[in-house]
């Protein structure tokens, strides 16, 4: 969400920063997965958070107010 946010505000600093934090988190992510014992468990869980940050993206794509979207994401 602070990507998409550093994005929308155009902040190259928080697009930097967010972009190593995203990268080393879904490394983390697969990491988990590979040694977890419960993956389907792993699995549901990846899907929920994913599809919750695909629903905030869908909305700022949509949204034609460009503060509106900063202050949503900002949130």
């Amino acid at each position: 969400m602070w990507l998409k946010y550093g994005f929308l505000t155009n902040e190259q600093s928080l697009i930097l920063v967010n972009t190593i934090g995203a990268t080393l988190m879904f490394t983390y992510s697969i990491i988990y997965y590979i040694f977890t014992i419960n993956k389907r468990l792993t699995i549901k869980q990846f899907l929920v958070v994913i599809n919750i940050l695909v629903m905030a993206i869908i909305y700022t794509f949509y949204e034609e107010d460009l503060n509106k979207s900063i202050s949503v994401i900002g949130k």
